[in-house]
């Protein structure tokens, strides 16, 4: 009973697809699901519980407690993958050591940024590991099974943390989100956008095909011959309105920094659009779902 128990949670199977799947029930009503909901609700509390602490020496333990959180959430999402790796879950086998989804990028990178306080990637970061993590809650895919396994629960877990841990966090450091930080966020998103685009072109040239970063496949219910660029406007405005909304208590310092970075930010706008098109045909041309 407990080895069954033990196999379902933590073991992959064959279920006749292109690699290897956790254990499923398909008992689960997806984004329908109570559970669902309930993360939801979850992290809506930990914003406002976060929003709501003024104390300095608690969110001294707070922060304290986070980098803990985080470096657990680096070693067990390691250990998860290099396990994927080893008993060969995805095909090709290599493709589970890479974070290539934003989140898992962001799983591995936000730990790194905060534990070594590498300040030129916080913003950027923080602001790639909010919209990683509210996307995925929102979408709510883990909940397809009634049995939980060891990946629905490390994967609700680390989701939840790099968002609530980069609100915390752009809270405690009382530092201006900057128009430089904004055109980093746009340089970030142009890489993803690049790395994402390799491994659909490798995946979908030699392998099963796959849909990072949804650049393959559109994720919209429109625009299905335009969709990148969607993406990139979508992506931008978060981008923008982020900046706005950490900003919007000094609108002179608004102006005073659109004004002075006028020039770079056209020119990074330039770029991600030539970056959208040739990501458009070399994907179209190349890549597939698999």
């Amino acid at each position: 009973m407990v080895l069954d128990f033990l196999r379902k949670f933590f073991c992959f199977f064959d279920y006749g697809g292109n690699s290897l799947e956790q254990y499923s029930d398909h008992l689960g009503k997806g984004a329908l699901d109570i559970r669902h909901f309930i993360w939801i609700a979850i992290a809506i509390g930990l914003f406002i519980a976060i929003k709501m602490i003024k104390d300095k020496k608690t969110n001294d333990k707070i922060y304290k407690i986070l980098k803990v959180l985080l470096a657990i959430m680096f070693l067990t999402r390691l250990g998860r993958q290099i396990y994927a790796a080893c008993v060969m879950a995805e095909n090709p086998y290599w493709r589970a050591i890479f974070p290539i989804h934003l989140c898992s990028t962001m799983i591995y990178l936000l730990p790194i940024v905060v534990l070594f306080n590498i300040k030129p990637l916080k913003h950027p970061v923080y602001f790639l590991s909010i919209l990683g993590g509210t996307i995925t809650i929102l979408v709510g895919d883990y909940f397809d099974s009634l049995f939980m396994t060891f990946g629905t629960l490390e994967g609700t877990y680390a989701h939840t943390l790099i968002l609530v841990s980069s609100i915390f966090l752009l809270n405690y450091e009382q530092e201006r989100f900057t128009a430089d930080d904004f055109i980093k966020c746009c340089m970030a998103m142009c890489l993803l956008g690049l790395w994402s685009t390799i491994f659909n072109v490798i995946l979908g040239q030699y392998y099963s095909g796959s849909n990072y970063l949804y650049l393959v496949r559109n994720m919209l219910p429109f625009g299905d011959s335009c969709f990148r660029f969607i993406y990139l406007i979508i992506y931008t405005g978060l981008a923008f309105g982020f900046y706005i909304l950490l900003n919007i208590k000094d609108k002179k310092q608004i102006k005073k920094d659109l004004e002075a970075k006028k020039v770079h930010i056209f020119a990074i706008l330039t770029i991600m659009i030539i970056l959208a098109f040739v990501i458009t045909v070399i994907t179209d041309k190349y890549a597939t779902v698999g």
